[in-house]
């Protein structure tokens, strides 16, 4: 199941696609959930995971009911599908491959090497979010804007000291996501300021809908593809991962509460512009379009 948030008439919505379209089940929302329709907007899908995770088939009835009801795609704005995590986390270099071209380590040209004993965990603020289709504007301060495409993970159960082999069972869904990185804050100046260089207003595009758990048999077998202005810059797959998504969720578990509409960004892989000879980094009016297989694709304009 794919579940979006979109505005229509000076309106939000929580949708469901069905086919081409979207059916509006905010009604099932607010009577499964009791809330009022004030609270509709604030939520989003963030407030109503737990609700889904235990209440799905309801919903799957609710829209096979309403199928005929869809409201065309074309015709709506899609927004962020989650708004409000309680936390970003996200996973620095956990591609073999993105690490390689890094160069932690001269000798990671092996994919089949260990880099990290453990993941690099980074701070996101929440307030990076951006809609699926997006003009990202980039501060006067940043001349080294750059992309990584990521498989994003939504947690969807509460979790303490999670066991690897459970950890997907705190899985509600998967997103396409891309985490725009001011690459001056994260490696020209000292301290490195990485929660700031990937923190800013519209660096983090989420959507364009959270595609459930039930639909991807594995996350570890996704590709993970990334163009600029029509070509192509990262074309990885979730397989190259040192930290698989299972492996995350127990890790992180350790030392931090999972909590229903948390986000984990998963990583990148290579050709991020920082490291292309010579570097490519992003310019007013480029356009970037991120994919990850089965999950949709993110289209954000630089500005």
């Amino acid at each position: 199941m794919k579940l979006a948030v979109y505005r229509k008439d000076r309106r939000n919505f929580l949708g469901v696609m069905a086919g081409s379209g979207l059916v509006d089940v905010s009604p099932w929302g607010l009577e499964a959930s009791g809330a009022s329709v004030d609270g509709i907007e604030p939520l989003h899908w963030c407030g109503y995971i737990s609700l889904v995770m235990r209440e799905l088939p309801s919903l799957q009835a609710y829209v096979a009911d309403r199928q005929h009801i869809c409201v065309d795609l074309e015709t709506v704005e899609l927004l962020p599908p989650l708004v409000r995590p309680g936390k970003i986390v996200a996973i620095g270099t956990n591609y073999r491959d993105h690490a390689a071209e890094v160069g932690r380590d001269n000798k990671a040209a092996d994919a089949d090497q260990e880099i990290s004993a453990e993941p690099r965990l980074l701070g996101i603020f929440p307030s990076s979010i951006a809609a699926p289709c997006s003009t990202l504007k980039m501060p006067s301060s940043v001349k080294k804007l750059d992309f990584e495409a990521e498989l994003a993970v939504i947690i969807g159960k509460p979790g303490k000291d999670v066991a690897e082999q459970a950890a997907l069972s705190h899985v509600f869904g998967y997103m396409t996501a891309n985490d725009f990185s001011a690459r001056e804050y994260q490696f020209d100046i000292q301290p490195p300021q990485t929660t700031r260089a990937k923190s800013m207003d519209g660096f983090t595009p989420l959507g364009p809908w959270i595609t459930t758990a039930d639909e991807i048999t594995d996350p570890q077998q996704l590709s993970v593809r990334c163009w600029v202005n029509g070509q192509p810059v990262q074309n990885g797959h979730t397989g190259q991962m040192q930290f698989g998504v299972a492996s995350l969720i127990a890790r992180i578990s350790t030392q931090f509460s999972l909590h229903p509409g948390d986000l984990i960004l998963t990583g990148t892989p290579a050709g991020c512009g920082a490291f292309q000879k010579p570097p490519r980094y992003l310019r007013s009016g480029d356009v970037v379009r991120t994919e990850v297989e089965q999950l949709g694709e993110l289209i954000t304009t630089i500005a």
